[in-house]
């Protein structure tokens, strides 16, 4: 059997080599292995994975609606947000006043009660916070009703709600004109010593003095549009010989 066995050890040897050779040979071939398996990496070969995404097409179900939304103001009445509830709050709630939600003029911040109506419940509530800042009359906030007032009306009277030279500072009963009713109102708080004829109190007798007359004439004590200032002879009417009175100091200054 030892025989035998030193017999076949040469053949088994050359057709497999060596033991120490059997286990390199066996490691090499498991290398070779893995070399073939692996991908290659080196230099600057990157290896990415490529994710395939699934395309979303926008529509108007997917696509949120994004609606604007009004904003009330911390503190109802004051529309324009300048810490005062005064004149320009009240011609900014006017001008809305009437309108409801989906209306041009129309916004949550005059409506209190947000019933979707700026009607007379709004209305009711405004007056309770309005409150004017301005005793009518003293158009330049000096504490007086003096000359310098009756300029800056003079030069406003005749105005309309959208001419340069309108406020509503002018503006007694708010109806968007400076006018007659406003000057007779205005006259309350501060008789002028005025001549005769120079009704605005610009220095002259001119054709505004001329327009302010006309809406005069005729009326007698009692009236809407009489005021004495219009009454030269202090007869209570305003009539032919306050006109021809005037016509004698059309067009001169005024001696005030």
């Amino acid at each position: 059997m030892k025989s035998i066995l030193m017999t076949l050890a040469p053949i088994v040897t050359l057709a497999c080599g060596t033991p120490d050779r059997v286990g390199k040979s066996i490691v090499s071939q498991e290398q070779n292995s893995a070399e073939e398996q692996a991908p290659e990496v080196g230099g600057n070969t990157e290896v990415a994975a490529t994710v395939t995404e699934p395309e979303v097409q926008l529509t108007e179900k997917t696509v949120p609606k994004i609606i604007p939304t009004q904003v009330a103001p911390e503190k109802f009445g004051d529309f324009n947000s300048d810490q005062l509830i005064d004149d320009a709050d009240f011609m900014l709630f006017k001008a809305a006043y009437g309108s409801q939600t989906g209306e041009a003029n129309y916004h949550i911040k005059f409506d209190a009660d947000k019933d979707g109506i700026v009607g007379l419940s709004d209305f009711n509530q405004f007056r309770k916070v309005y409150s004017s800042q301005r005793r009518f009359g003293d158009f330049n906030d000096d504490g007086l009703i003096n000359k310098m007032d009756y300029d800056l009306f003079g030069a406003a009277y005749g105005s309309q709600s959208g001419d340069a030279n309108y406020h509503v500072k002018f503006d007694a009963d708010k109806d968007g004109i400076v006018g007659l009713s406003d000057l007779i109102e205005f006259r309350k708080v501060y008789p002028p010593q005025a001549s005769f004829g120079d009704f605005n109190h610009d220095g002259s007798i001119d054709q505004q003095d001329l327009t302010l007359f006309r809406g005069a004439y005729g009326s007698k004590s009692g009236d809407s549009n009489y005021d004495i200032i219009f009454d030269a002879d202090k007869d209570g009417i305003v009539g032919l010989s306050d006109l021809n009175e005037f016509r004698k100091l059309y067009g001169k200054k005024s001696s005030s």
